[in-house]
């Protein structure tokens, strides 16, 4: 607020200033101004593009959307940061549903997250030793698997950038229908 009254003065001649320093001050917050304006334009259309495009594909057949129940998942190993927490590399079976009623068994891409298999174990997740184990005896629940389809549909992907209530309307869609 101070700095937004300090800016209004400058610009209204209010304050005696040398007028090379008042006019550079304006500038720079003129310039300031613009690059601002223009990069909320630009996410706006990025946001916005991105999801015509995602729409475009769905409704053209290029992209499909398959209800996954994913079974237990998987150490695959760790990645050490020097200034940041330990990742740990995850894979996990999962069942795809088709909307004949078939069912097809993946492998997940590889994902990371922070917490260790101990505390996934902790919070009720799945967990077995590796891909051998993996037998759907224990599940972790429901996503939406995305596959383009023109590829195998062993290459369908968890990474879709869908936002959660996203997912939820997929999975209920499926669910009714």
């Amino acid at each position: 607020m101070l700095c937004a009254s300090a800016i209004a003065l400058v610009m209204e001649d209010e304050v005696i200033i040398h007028p090379a320093i008042s006019w550079a001050i304006k500038l720079f917050f003129s310039a300031a101004l613009i690059v601002a304006v223009l990069d909320l334009g630009d996410d706006i259309r990025r946001n916005t593009w991105g999801a015509h495009r995602v729409r475009l594909a769905a409704q053209n057949g290029w992209i499909e959307y398959y209800p996954a129940l994913i079974g237990e998942i998987w150490n695959t190993g760790t990645v050490k940061h020097e200034y940041a927490p330990t990742e740990y590399c995850y894979q996990a079976r999962a069942r795809l549903f088709s909307r004949d009623g078939s069912s097809f068994d993946i492998t997940t891409e590889i994902f990371r997250d922070d917490h260790t298999p101990m505390d996934f174990s902790q919070m009720g997740i799945a967990v077995v030793d590796d891909e051998k184990d993996a037998k759907f005896e224990r599940v972790n629940g429901w996503y939406l698997a995305g596959h383009i389809a023109t590829k195998p549909l062993n290459e369908a992907s968890f990474a879709h950038r869908l936002t959660k209530d996203q997912v939820r309307a997929g999975l209920n869609a499926a669910l009714h229908a």
